[in-house]
């Protein structure tokens, strides 16, 4: 389980950022093999929360409140220094999927109608941690790319932007 701060939203189309608070709780499963003593492959599954203000700056009133699940490909290299402490870096490769948000809705008025609804995209996090016995402890950076999809009369129009977040977290491993 773990923390990731919030960060700047980063819009594809332009490089525009904007300030915004996607800090999140989480909490993954990683299940793999060490296949050396350097090195360990898995396959992971996770829940993160995002709950922070989605625009600071101009709206106070809306939060993201966006439950994102991601699944991932995990890599680690262990460098062992003992039998019982071994640091490592770790790279978790995948997508996530967006379960629910506060950014969704739909409506119609004027004989139009229209749809917006947020989806997940590429999930990466790359980080350095610790192995002590059965304990983990890990810091890093995620990247969560996102898609803001509306829907007007029709027509769709999708935004792609992106999160970079630090985190920690700590963990057991069995």
């Amino acid at each position: 389980m773990g923390f990731a701060t919030g960060g700047k939203l980063t819009w594809k189309d332009g490089g525009d950022s904007e300030k915004t608070n996607y800090s999140r709780p989480f909490i993954s499963t990683i299940h793999g093999a060490r296949i050396t003593q350097y090195g360990f492959v898995g396959l992971g599954v996770g829940v993160q929360y995002a709950y922070g203000k989605m625009d600071p700056e101009y709206d106070d009133t809306s939060n993201w409140e966006t439950l994102m699940i991601p699944v991932f490909l995990n890599l680690k290299g262990y460098y062992p220094v003992t039998e019982e402490l071994a640091p490592y870096i770790s790279i978790s490769l995948g997508s996530s999927i967006c379960a629910t948000s506060s950014y969704g809705g739909s409506g119609s008025g004027y004989g139009s109608s229209w749809k917006t609804k947020l989806k997940g995209g590429f999930y990466g996090e790359y980080g350095i941690g610790l192995n002590y016995r059965q304990f983990n402890f890990g810091l890093g950076l995620q990247h969560q790319s996102m898609k803001f999809s509306e829907t007007y009369d029709g027509r769709t129009d999708d935004e792609k932007a992106s999160v970079n977040s630090f985190f920690v977290k700590v963990g057991l491993k069995f």
